[in-house]
């Protein structure tokens, strides 16, 4: 009789040990839980902030993935480049600079960063400028290709020259777009330059 109240002492107190443990440990897992709900009702408006720039963030990577698909920082040197230093464009680069142009000013806005948003529609304005240029001022080199595959070359256009075909007069109207067309790229190379600082400070990308 005494070692079966020996044993059923043991086993009580056992059990009661077991149900002290777990008391203190749902206990001390309450206390846990409260202090972080009391934590985040406290700093709700921060952590609303960090979770809505993260997705604004995210979103705005998106976008300007897609743009760099288009038109990667390389490939805009590059076209830009031979503008400056050949005076030439091709269907290949014309292609290009359309399509790039064409989706910054349909997305540039989309950009939830407002800095970011301003630069990009800075440089779609900038690119709209280049390409109305060349428009109006780029022929076709003689004796192409139907393919039309053949480069622009920058020269007098005779219209805006009035029909004029003096040498003179035609290299000093080169000179004047020369300058003008300068002025574009570099316009052009300030304003990506700060779209993509913007890019690289906010989204680190």
């Amino acid at each position: 009789m005494g070692k079966l109240t020996i044993v059923w002492n043991d086993q009580v107190l056992d059990l009661f040990n077991a149900l002290w443990s777990a008391t203190i440990f749902w206990r001390s897992l309450s206390f846990f839980l409260i202090g972080v709900l009391i934590m985040a009702f406290l700093f709700k408006d921060s952590i609303k902030r960090v979770l809505l720039k993260e997705n604004a963030n995210r979103h705005d990577k998106e976008i300007f993935h897609l743009f760099d698909l288009i038109m990667s920082e390389n490939k805009l040197n590059d076209i830009l480049g031979l503008l400056e230093k050949k005076h030439f464009y091709n269907k290949k680069s014309g292609d290009y600079v359309d399509k790039f142009s064409d989706s910054l000013q349909e997305e540039s806005r989309q950009y939830i960063n407002i800095k970011i948003r301003k630069a990009s529609m800075a440089l779609s304005a900038a690119i709209k400028q280049l390409r109305e240029f060349i428009d109006k001022n780029f022929l076709v080199f003689p004796n192409g290709h139907e393919d039309g595959t053949d480069p622009e070359g920058m020269y007098p256009n005779p219209e805006i020259d009035g029909g004029g075909n003096e040498k003179e007069k035609n290299a000093s109207r080169f000179n004047k777009f020369n300058e003008e067309l300068k002025m574009l790229i570099g316009s052009l190379r300030n304003k990506y330059k700060r779209y993509r600082n913007l890019i690289k400070q906010n989204l680190h990308i």
